[in-house]
């Protein structure tokens, strides 16, 4: 859980193994972690649409 938040404060652009996305999902019984998982993948889908409109 450490993990998540730290990269959830960040907004680590750095990629995840399959691996830890698979622990980090197998966890959610917890809401907490769901709730961060779903902050995150939606950080990091926005850093993807700001990316693809610059580049255009």
């Amino acid at each position: 859980m450490k993990d998540l938040k730290k990269m959830d404060e960040a907004g680590s652009s750095e990629l995840v193994s399959k691996e830890e996305l698979k622990l980090l999902i197998e966890s959610l019984d917890k809401p907490v972690l769901y709730k961060l998982l779903v902050d995150l993948l939606y950080k990091l889908n926005l850093k993807s649409m700001e990316k693809l409109r610059k580049g255009k």
